[in-house]
């Protein structure tokens, strides 16, 4: 069975569910240098260091001070909140609470609990996916949700909320990696952990980011399964 318009619904509803909130806290414009130091976060503010010469719009200003603040808010959320529990029910708290602020993670439950409960789609092939890309001590990892159960991929879809992308599994690397691109365009940057314990803005095209397509070592937890 072909999940593809239900997650095209999805994809729609969780955007729609974010679209005025506080949204992400990982994507800022033209950003350079550290964006905060998780050893020391108490005693330093988070920061968005502007490229040298950077002219900024309105909105992509307005965009990167929703993103400091969001760094706040969002890291004095513990960690480990979410864990023992299932996708479904992250994302069932999140939407309910009407709590907007959240990276990929948060996005890709809130995703899991509207194609359950919204579209109608059964529990058991409802997933949270996670890739990670390691390399020696620095790390950047994505989640998304995945609708659809079995090892064909043509058949699986994918409903990525942070990054704007539904498609077949199958066509996901292509997809995201028109997404990242079409970011380095437009000058958006994203944090990534590139040193240990810090947080650097690198360009959408990093490798760091884009080494989760590479290595493709990702785990799935079922809509209803603990995560741990």
């Amino acid at each position: 069975m072909s999940f593809e318009a239900q997650a095209e619904w999805t994809l729609e509803l969780t955007r729609k569910f974010y679209k005025h909130g506080g949204k992400s806290n990982n994507k800022s414009y033209r950003g350079t240098g550290p964006a905060w130091s998780r050893s020391f976060f108490g005693a330093s503010t988070p920061k968005i260091e502007i490229e040298p010469g950077a002219i900024l719009s309105n909105e992509q200003k307005a965009r990167n001070a929703k993103t400091l603040k969001n760094m706040k808010d969002m890291y004095l959320r513990s960690n480990t909140e979410f864990k023992g529990r299932t996708p479904f029910d992250i994302g069932q708290t999140l939407y309910q609470e009407n709590d907007t602020q959240g990276n990929c993670g948060e996005m890709a439950a809130v995703a899991v609990y509207l194609a359950v409960r919204e579209n109608n789609v059964p529990a058991d092939e409802v997933s949270l996916c996670s890739l990670t890309n390691k390399v020696n001590e620095a790390s950047f990892s994505h989640n998304f949700a995945v609708l659809g159960t079995g090892p064909n991929r043509a058949a699986r879809w994918v409903v990525d909320p942070w990054a704007a992308v539904c498609c077949s599994m199958d066509k996901y690397g292509d997809k995201l990696t028109k997404r990242l691109n079409d970011w380095l365009i437009n000058g958006k940057r994203i944090a990534a952990e590139t040193s240990k314990g810090n947080v650097y803005w690198v360009e959408p095209t990093n490798d760091m980011v884009t080494g989760i397509l590479t290595t493709w070592l990702g785990r799935e937890v079922k809509a209803n399964q603990k995560v741990t």
